[in-house]
């Protein structure tokens, strides 16, 4: 008897645990992934960027930052991973990107390439800002992923990828100010 509840109590806190292990599994953070590649001074480059860890990911939104000054935006090549895919070059030196797929990815793989032509003397970091993706569960269920990205660029043949024009800015918190005291 003793040998049964003692089966019986190890079998319950194994099915107990299965949720949550499914659960942390889908936290893990989506990776997108600016490849650095490096070209000569009016050559021509492509640049991909990766999306990895994208099980179940059905939209992905993003701005691709870069210096106009050193090199030029000539395409943008989507590569089939989402069925709806969209993107706004109208900025010098940013690509907004949107992409969407009402079942959700079931492969990583590149989600976009992006070719430049070199005008100068520089290459061009690629970062990434903006970025919001999420997931649908098997219920259709969507929810906001953790993301992981990792910025790359373009260098002028073994030339170190110079630093990002775009960084990220976040507005300074205001300090709070004290209301009158009633008298």
């Amino acid at each position: 008897m003793k040998r049964t509840l003692l089966f019986l109590l190890a079998l319950l806190c194994a099915c107990a645990m299965l949720p949550q292990a499914h659960a942390r599994a889908e936290e893990e953070p989506v990776m997108l992934q600016v490849d650095t590649v490096a070209g000569e001074s009016g050559g021509e480059v492509d640049v991909p960027v990766l999306l990895g860890n994208c099980l179940g990911v059905d939209s992905v939104q993003l701005d691709l930052n870069y210096d106009a000054d050193a090199v030029s935006l000539v395409l943008v090549t989507f590569n089939g991973l989402f069925t709806l895919s969209e993107y706004n070059d109208s900025e010098a030196g940013r690509v907004r990107i949107a992409c969407a797929s009402a079942l959700g990815l079931n492969q990583a793989g590149a989600l976009v390439t992006l070719r430049f032509a070199l005008k100068g003397e520089s290459g061009s970091a690629v970062t990434i800002t903006n970025a919001i993706v999420t997931r649908v569960d098997t219920d259709y269920n969507q929810t906001a992923a953790f993301i992981a990205v990792e910025d790359g660029g373009v260098t002028l043949g073994s030339a170190a990828l110079p630093a990002a024009k775009v960084t990220p800015w976040l507005p300074p918190t205001p300090t709070p100010t004290p209301s009158p005291v009633p008298t």
